[in-house]
């Protein structure tokens, strides 16, 4: 199975993501496409153009904090696999998270040791799996939400 597609040349070609990304979404019904906003404008075009719903996906600590926690409960408890994809796993074992004052966290590229590229498009696409699926995902039995609705403070 071919786990890396590569291009020819020294750069991006965001042409071809965009035709990859138009030939997968022949065959996964794609609800939600998200981007990094860096460098992404045209592409963004692109996709909104031919009708796929595109969301910014910023590389901030507010963004991928949840996203990566959850990201790690859903994995440990066998919720999330990649069946067997060695390519995600290698760059999953290059993370290196970044820590805030507060204790959020997001992948640092520059600190890792090797490339995380295939690990931030996971963060990125689970994240957006999760706001359209927060009902899934954070799911409050009766007793917390009426616990929660009933909370007044510290």
């Amino acid at each position: 199975m071919g786990w890396i597609r590569t291009t020819t040349g020294d750069c991006i070609d965001y042409d071809r993501i965009r035709d990859d990304i138009l030939k997968d979404s022949q065959h996964f019904d794609i609800k939600l496409f998200g981007f990094d906003t860096w460098n992404a404008t045209h592409l963004r075009t692109q996709l909104q153009g031919v009708g796929l719903d595109v969301e910014p996906f910023p590389q901030t600590y507010m963004r991928f904090s949840p996203v990566a926690k959850s990201a790690e409960v859903f994995v440990n408890r066998k919720i999330i696999r990649h069946n067997g994809d060695p390519v995600l796993a290698w760059a999953m074992s290059n993370v290196v998270m970044e820590t805030d004052a507060n204790a959020n966290i997001k992948p640092n590229k520059k600190t890792s040791a090797n490339k995380i590229d295939p690990a931030i498009a996971f963060l990125m696409s689970f994240g957006t799996w999760q706001n359209e699926h927060e009902d899934f995902a954070f799911s409050l039995s009766e007793e917390q939400q009426q616990r929660l609705n009933s909370f007044d403070g510290i």
